[in-house]
C-alpha cells in the first residue's frame, strides 16, 4: 500500500522524489506535487521585511523547490495537456522557471513560447480550490504574436540542424541542464511540434489558410511520442475540420493537395455528383455515376460515424439523466477504440485538484470520464444553487466507485486505496453542498450534518491521516459551525493557526462569540477582532498596517466571504455592531450615528498599528476610514440580514441618511415601522414612542425640504418639540403638499400657531384650512382623553400610510 509523503520530505532526500514518482499509484502524484513545489517556492521569494540572512536561507529553499518543479515537470515529459489541470498561477511560474533554468536549451525556450499560444486560444480555467486571482492578470499580460515570431524563429534557426536535448527528471543538477543525462528528439520531430501548435492556435483564431500551411508541414508521430500528445482522432479532426484528408493518407499525397482538390475528393466521397460535375473541368474528366458507386465505402461509413459521434457528444454535453450520460461516454469509448478521453470536452467541467487527481489515478476509460464528468457537473450545478441535483451527482459517483471497488482483485492493493481515498474525498464533496444549501436555505439543514462536520474535523486535526480534506471544505465546515453555535468546535483550532491563518480569524470569532453568550463587559478577543477588520478599511496609504497577529486577515475578500455566509443571530449582531461602530467614528454629527446592541465592546478610540513599530498613535476617525467602503459593507450586510431582524431596517435607514440619501431613508424608517405595527394599525407597541425614529425622519423631511411633513411629524414625539415644528411652519418654500397636510395635525397648539401665522403673511386660503381642522368636533379639547386618543391614532396611521405611498410605492 501506498504511503503519503509530504511535499517538504522532498527537500530532505534529493532520492525521494525518484523513486516516489516511479511508483504504480504515488500519493500524492505527480500534478500535485507540482503544485505544491510552485506555490512554496513562489511563497519563499517573498522576502519582504526580512533581514539580509532570512533572505539569503528564503532564497534557497526556493532555488530548491523550483529545481523539484521542474524534475517533476520533466518526469510529466514536458507535457502542456498535462500542465493545463494547474491553476494559471502554477502553470505560469513553472513555464517561466523553465525558460529561465534551460539557457540556451532550444526545447525549454520553445516550451514557453508554445504555452503562451495555448493559453491564448482557449477560455479562462479557474482554479478549483477557488477562483485564481491572478489568472485574468497573466493572460492581459501575455502575447502571442510575439512568440509566433519566436517559434517561426526557432523553425530557421541554425540550431535546429542538430538533435533537439530534451532534459529529464536527472538532468537538473546544480544551477544548469546536464547534456550527459538528456534525451533527444530529431529535428523534424521539434519542427513538427511547433508546426502542430501553431496550427492549432491558428485553428482556433480561425485562419485557415494558415492552419492549413502548418498542419501540411507537420509529420509528428500519433503514437508513443512523449512530447506532444495528440493521437490520430484529434490530429484527424483538425485535418477534417480544414478540408483535409483523414491521416490515413500517405503524408506526401496531403502535402500536395490544394484546397480545390480536397473539396473535389469530399465531394466524390459523399457521392454529391451534380457539384462534382460543375467543379471538375469537363476535359479533364467525364464523369459516369457509376464509377463511383463501389469507391471506398468505408470512407462513406467513417463520414457518418464522425457525424454520429459529434451529435453524441453534443448529446453528452446537455445531458442532465445520468443514465444517458452513462451510456453515451460507453458508445463514444466503442466508437474511439478507447483511446479517447471525453472529460475535457467542455471547459467548464472544472473539478477541485485533490478530486481530480484522485480521478487520475482511475483506469482510464468510459468509467474514469463518467466519475469525472459527474463530479464535474455537480461542480456546475452547485454554482447555480441546484442543490438536489448537485448532491445527487456526487452520490451516484460515489455508489458507482463502490460497485467498481467490488470488481477489483484484493492483489490490487494500492489501487484499491486510492479508490477508498477517492470516495472519502467524494464524501466530504457532499459534505460541502449540504453546507452551502444550508447557506442559502438557512436555518434548513441536512439530517446529521453537525456529526458529519465533526467526523471531517476529526480528519484535519489528524494530519497523519490517509487523506486530509480541502481548504475550502475546512472553512465551509467551520462556517457551518459559527452559524449553528457549536463555537467551541472553532475555538479550539489553536494549533493549526501558524499554518492556517484565517483559521485564527474563525476562531477569533468564536471566541467573540463566547465572550458575549457570558455577558462579557470587556475581552482581549473584542479588540483583536476589531484591530483584525480596522486595517482593512483604512482611507491612509502613506504606512502599512496590520491587525495586532500578522496575517489573521490578509485581504478584505476574506472577511467578505464570511459575512457572505453569516446567517445566524449572533453572528450578524456581532458583525452589525462592529462596522456601526466604525461608522459612527467617522460621523461627527451625533444625530447621525447608529444604535444598535453590542456597540459598547469595540473600542471607543482608534489607534494606528503600523507595520514598523508596535506603538498606538490615536487618529482622527474621519481622515483615517474609508467611509465610502464600511458604508458599502453595512449596508450589503444589514440587506441580507433584514429578513431575520425587522429593527435592522432602522440601522439601513440610519446609513442612509448619514450618507445624504434622505429619500431611502425615509423609505427604510416607514418599512420599519409598518412592518412592526401590522401596516400602522397597531398602536399599543413601544414603536410608535421611539424618538430617535422620528427625529431622524424629522431630519429627512428637513433635508428634502418637505417641511410641512416635518412639522405633522413633530407631533409624533412623546413632548412635542414646538420650537422645531413652529420653525418648520415659518418655512415659506416647501417640497411637499403644504396645506393639504393640515388635516393630520391633530395638535391644537400647532394649529393655532398656524392661524396666527397664515393671518400675518395674509395667506387666506392657508389660515381657513388651518381653521376648518380646529374646528373639527373630534378635536375638541373638551373631549374625554378616549375619544382624543382615537383621533390621534386615526391621523397617525392615515399620514403614514400617505407617506409610505410616496416613498415606499412610488
Amino acid at each position: 500500500m501506498a504511503t503519503s509523503v509530504f511535499w517538504f520530505e522532498f527537500l530532505l532526500n534529493k532520492d525521494l522524489l525518484s523513486a516516489h514518482l516511479r511508483q504504480e499509484f504515488p500519493d500524492p502524484n505527480a500534478t500535485a506535487l507540482l503544485t505544491q513545489f510552485v506555490q512554496n517556492a513562489e511563497k519563499w521569494k517573498d522576502d519582504s521585511g526580512e533581514d539580509s540572512l532570512e533572505k539569503t536561507s528564503r532564497a534557497k529553499k526556493s532555488r530548491v523547490l523550483t529545481k523539484l518543479a521542474l524534475r517533476t515537470a520533466a518526469f510529466l515529459s514536458w507535457d502542456l495537456d498535462t500542465f493545463s489541470i494547474l491553476p494559471m498561477s502554477v502553470q505560469h511560474s513553472l513555464i517561466k522557471y523553465a525558460n529561465d533554468f534551460g539557457g540556451d536549451n532550444l526545447f525549454l525556450k520553445s516550451l514557453y513560447h508554445r504555452w503562451v499560444l495555448r493559453s491564448s486560444q482557449t477560455p479562462l480555467k479557474r482554479n478549483n480550490l477557488q477562483e485564481d486571482p491572478a489568472a485574468e492578470s497573466i493572460l492581459r499580460t501575455l502575447t502571442p504574436e510575439l512568440s509566433l515570431m519566436q517559434l517561426n524563429g526557432f523553425l530557421v534557426s541554425e540550431d535546429i540542424k542538430n538533435p533537439i536535448i530534451v532534459p529529464t527528471l536527472e538532468s537538473f543538477v546544480k544551477d544548469r541542464v546536464d547534456a550527459s543525462v538528456c534525451v533527444e528528439i530529431s529535428s523534424q520531430e521539434f519542427n513538427s511540434i511547433i508546426y502542430l501548435d501553431i496550427g492549432i492556435y491558428y485553428f482556433y483564431k480561425g485562419h485557415l489558410d494558415n492552419a492549413i500551411s502548418q498542419f501540411q508541414k507537420q509529420n509528428l508521430p500519433t503514437e508513443n511520442f512523449p512530447y506532444l500528445k495528440i493521437n490520430k482522432e484529434r490530429l484527424n479532426g483538425y485535418l477534417k475540420g480544414l478540408g483535409l484528408l483523414p491521416t490515413d493518407r500517405p503524408p506526401e499525397e496531403i502535402e500536395s493537395l490544394e484546397p480545390e482538390a480536397v473539396q473535389i475528393g469530399n465531394l466524390i466521397r459523399k457521392g454529391d455528383f451534380e457539384r462534382l460535375k460543375r467543379a471538375m473541368p469537363s476535359s479533364e474528366f467525364i464523369v459516369d455515376e457509376s464509377d463511383f458507386i463501389p469507391l471506398n465505402p468505408e470512407s462513406v461509413e467513417a463520414d457518418e460515424l464522425e457525424g454520429t459521434n459529434f451529435s453524441m457528444e453534443k448529446r453528452l454535453l446537455e445531458a442532465s439523466d445520468m443514465n444517458e450520460i452513462k451510456e453515451l461516454l460507453i458508445k463514444l469509448h466503442a466508437a474511439s477504440g478507447g483511446s479517447c478521453s471525453f472529460a475535457k470536452l467542455f471547459s467548464s467541467w472544472e473539478i477541485a485538484i485533490p478530486i481530480q487527481n484522485g480521478i487520475i489515478n482511475i483506469l482510464p476509460g468510459a468509467f474514469q470520464d463518467y466519475i469525472h464528468i459527474l463530479v464535474a457537473k455537480s461542480k456546475q450545478l452547485l454554482n447555480v444553487k441546484l442543490f438536489v441535483d448537485s448532491k445527487t451527482c456526487l452520490q451516484l459517483a460515489q455508489s458507482e466507485l463502490n460497485v467498481h471497488l467490488q470488481s477489483i482483485a484484493p492483489s490490487m492493493g494500492p489501487y484499491i486505496f486510492s479508490m477508498k481515498k477517492l470516495g472519502k474525498m467524494l464524501e466530504w464533496e457532499i459534505l460541502l453542498v449540504d453546507l452551502c444549501q444550508l447557506f442559502q436555505e438557512w436555518p434548513k439543514q441536512s439530517a446529521n450534518l453537525v456529526n458529519r462536520c465533526i467526523e471531517c474535523m476529526q480528519c484535519f486535526k489528524h494530519q497523519a491521516s490517509d487523506v486530509n480534506p480541502r481548504a475550502e471544505i475546512i472553512e465551509n465546515i467551520l462556517m457551518g459551525f459559527l452559524n449553528i453555535g457549536e463555537f467551541e468546535q472553532v475555538a479550539s483550532l489553536d494549533q493549526f493557526q501558524q499554518k492556517w491563518p484565517f483559521l485564527e480569524f474563525l476562531s477569533l470569532i468564536a471566541k467573540v462569540c463566547l465572550d458575549l453568550i457570558d455577558l462579557k463587559e470587556s475581552s482581549s478577543s473584542y479588540r483583536e477582532l476589531w484591530y483584525a477588520v480596522l486595517p482593512h478599511f483604512s482611507n491612509t496609504n502613506s504606512v502599512r498596517r496590520q491587525p495586532v497577529k500578522t496575517g489573521i486577515l490578509s485581504n478584505r475578500s476574506m472577511l467578505q466571504w464570511v459575512l457572505d455566509r453569516s446567517r445566524s443571530q449572533w453572528l450578524l449582531q456581532l458583525f452589525v455592531s462592529l462596522f456601526s461602530r466604525l461608522h459612527n467614528h467617522y460621523t461627527d454629527d451625533i444625530g447621525l450615528q447608529i444604535h444598535t446592541e453590542c456597540l459598547h465592546i469595540w473600542p471607543n478610540i482608534l489607534d494606528d498599528v503600523t507595520s514598523n513599530t508596535d506603538t498606538k498613535s490615536r487618529v482622527s476617525g474621519a481622515s483615517k476610514l474609508n467611509a465610502k467602503q464600511i458604508r458599502d459593507m453595512l449596508l450589503q450586510l444589514l440587506r441580507s440580514s433584514v429578513s431575520t431582524e425587522v429593527s435592522w431596517l432602522k440601522c439601513c435607514g440610519d446609513v442612509h441618511l448619514a450618507s445624504g440619501n434622505a429619500s431611502l431613508a425615509m423609505k427604510c424608517y416607514l418599512e420599519y415601522l409598518a412592518m412592526s405595527t401590522d401596516f400602522f394599525e397597531k398602536h399599543s407597541v413601544s414603536h410608535w414612542t421611539d424618538n430617535s425614529l422620528f427625529r431622524r425622519m424629522i431630519k429627512c423631511s428637513e433635508t428634502m425640504q418637505a417641511f410641512t411633513q416635518a412639522l405633522v411629524l413633530c407631533q409624533f414625539l412623546t413632548e412635542v418639540d414646538y420650537s422645531l415644528a413652529f420653525g418648520m411652519a415659518q418655512e415659506k418654500i416647501t417640497a411637499d403638499a403644504g396645506d393639504s397636510l393640515y388635516g393630520f395635525i391633530w395638535d391644537l397648539t400647532i394649529l393655532e400657531f398656524l392661524i396666527n401665522l397664515h393671518t400675518k403673511r395674509n395667506e387666506m386660503n392657508k389660515r381657513q384650512q388651518a381653521m376648518k381642522i380646529m374646528g373639527l368636533m373630534e378635536l375638541n379639547s373638551n373631549n374625554n382623553e378616549e375619544i382624543q386618543r382615537e383621533a390621534m391614532h386615526l391621523r397617525k396611521s392615515q399620514f403614514m400610510r400617505t407617506l409610505a405611498k410616496v416613498y415606499m410605492f412610488s
